[in-house]
């Protein structure tokens, strides 16, 4: 596999520099999936990495050896994207799940890092809580729910953690 990225938060200097807060291991390999580019050079993500700061970012060593480079801005940063705060990142099949406790939903990407849909609980959702952290286990995706202050950027400082399931 290689070796792993030395400054993964690092990014190319027209891009944002992220706090990693999730982070999976893309072991479907090939030359397809979870692609990212830099300039002319493409290649498969080996490791994927969302931030606190709205962005999703690959490391694909034969891409850039040492650093990770985005593939989805979702920071708001440049007055687009959805301000999110990512906490949690899950990878099923060809599926890639962003918990963006910000919009207390799961955002869901294709492996070509397309936005495709989003999730939540909404039952949990009216009571203050977002998505926080998210694993797949078997092909179930078990999500923690966290109870957002104040302007939901951060957990409540008494923070009940809930959980809930969802089969993908």
């Amino acid at each position: 596999m290689g070796v792993a990225p030395t400054a993964v938060c690092r990014q190319t200097a027209d891009q944002l520099v992220g706090t990693p807060t999730g982070i999976v291991a893309n072991t479907n390999g090939g030359a397809g999936p979870f692609q990212v580019v830099e300039g002319t050079t493409a290649g498969p993500s080996v490791f994927i990495f969302d931030t606190e700061d709205g962005t999703i970012a690959g490391w694909a060593p034969t891409v850039d050896a040492n650093n990770a480079i985005t593939a989805v801005d979702n920071s708001g940063a440049d007055g687009t994207g959805t301000n999110a705060l990512y906490k949690g990142l899950a990878l099923g099949g060809t599926q890639l799940y962003a918990t963006d406790f910000r919009n207390a939903c799961v955002e869901v990407f294709s492996n070509t890092f397309t936005h495709l849909t989003t999730f939540t609980d909404p039952a949990l959702t009216a009571l203050g809580y977002a998505p926080f952290g998210i694993a797949n286990v078997n092909n179930n995706l078990f999500l923690t729910f966290a109870q957002q202050d104040g302007p939901s950027t951060t957990v409540s400082p008494d923070p009940a953690l809930v959980m809930s399931t969802s089969s993908i």
